[in-house]
């Protein structure tokens, strides 16, 4: 049994194209909805979907993922994004139902004004849930314990509507830079997970240097993300460096914004020993 999971945030001019090329693959389709939904995604969802859920607006879809994957039956689980279309070399394979493996990994692709630009990178889009591992960090992915198939000539083909070298796409990081920045201030134990325990100690020091030095920590991510373009620049050379410059625009902005959180909370005295005196300090009056 195959469990389809999406997170939607008003995709009503997409969502039917995306949930239609289910048909014959998954036997189950779970759906979040981020927030209360104002346009008619709900409506159009209703007729594909086993399950919708309206949860709390986040802004980010990472949260609700760990909690789909709860909710999931299946015995495999297969993540997607409204944007996001099936290869037909893709659709045949999932159709053909025969996984001897734990984890797929296909080529993703993206879509520019009709155009498919074949882009070097990867994307995990189908688990066996029993191996899958997965914690809510914004734009983290999930991951398995068992083995990865990856299959080069079944790309996963993203169609976002806008060109994501455009002024449209540096609006929509900077938008998430807000949001992605208080989930990086937060204890590693508030943050949604799915079979996360086994990993938790590992990360759990990961977390604390990223806190500790924010600004060095996304430095380096950045630094590291526009050398592994640099290796792409042979094809698409334009739309590789566009991508290298947005993605290190948005780790230097992160990596400043959670050090001014940390800032703030440190000037204003919302540290959690200041919590615990404040309560005292009530109490004995």
């Amino acid at each position: 049994m195959i469990t389809a999971c999406l997170v939607i945030y008003h995709e009503e001019k997409k969502i039917k194209d995306c949930l239609e090329q289910l048909n014959g693959i998954v036997d189950e389709i779970l759906i979040v909805h981020d927030g209360e939904c104002y346009d008619q995604s709900i409506q159009i969802a209703k007729q594909y979907a086993d399950k919708i859920f309206i949860r709390e607006h986040i802004g980010i879809a990472e949260p609700h993922r760990a909690f789909l994957y709860q909710q999931a039956k299946g015995d495999f689980i297969l993540i997607l994004d409204a944007d996001e279309c099936f290869s037909w070399q893709l659709k045949n394979f999932l159709k053909n139902k025969q996984f001897n493996f734990d984890a797929l990994r296909v080529p993703w692709w993206e879509e520019n004004n009709d155009t498919i630009i074949k882009r070097n990178f990867y994307k995990l889009i189908f688990f066996r849930k029993e191996k899958m591992h997965f914690i809510g960090f914004p734009q983290a992915e999930a991951f398995t314990s068992g083995s990865i198939k990856t299959m080069e000539n079944c790309p996963l083909i993203n169609k976002p509507g806008f060109s994501n070298y455009s002024m449209k796409s540096w609006q929509k990081q900077k938008k998430w830079i807000k949001v992605h920045a208080h989930y990086y201030v937060k204890e590693l134990s508030a943050i949604p997970s799915f079979q996360f325990d086994s990993f938790f100690n590992a990360w759990k020091k990961k977390h604390a240097f990223r806190i500790r030095w924010p600004f060095l920590f996304f430095s380096c991510k950045a630094a590291f993300i526009f050398s592994k373009n640099l290796f792409s620049f042979s094809k698409n050379y334009r739309h590789n460096f566009s991508l290298a410059i947005i993605a290190c625009y948005y780790y230097l902005l992160l990596g400043c914004s959670v050090t001014i959180l940390k800032l703030r909370r440190f000037f204003r005295k919302d540290r959690p020993e200041n919590y615990n005196k404040q309560s005292k300090n009530k109490t004995n009056k």
